[in-house]
């Protein structure tokens, strides 16, 4: 039977050292799963949705409005695209939704010069 006095014997008054090695690969794993969970889609590159000769829907990682990926679209039917509207798929997802359409560029007015 132990008792309270043998108990303490077994305890050391010496500080313990630290597995240093331990702790970088707990904090790599734990930076890893972070990275491939949802938290990384703020930066996730643009992916269409839905897309036709005249209208691209484009889904994309919050802060990354994909103006440019839309324009290469439209230009393969030799359109410019014009940016209609958007916002949040929902209020806890991080991804937005865009939408575009594709104009011939004759029907879009030139900005007026003063």
């Amino acid at each position: 039977m132990i008792d309270g006095a043998e108990d303490q014997s077994m305890r050391s008054s010496e500080p313990r050292e630290i597995n240093l090695g331990a702790v970088a690969a707990g904090l790599l794993v734990s930076v890893l799963l972070l990275a491939a969970s949802g938290c990384a889609q703020p930066f996730a590159s643009p992916e269409i949705i839905a897309g036709s000769e005249d209208s691209l829907t484009v889904a994309s990682g919050r802060f990354n409005q994909p103006d440019s990926f839309a324009e290469e679209y439209c230009a393969q039917y030799g359109k410019v695209a014009i940016y209609e509207g958007g916002g949040p798929l929902n209020d806890t997802e991080v991804t937005d939704i865009y939408y575009y359409e594709c104009e011939d560029p004759e029907k879009v007015s030139a900005p007026e010069s003063e």
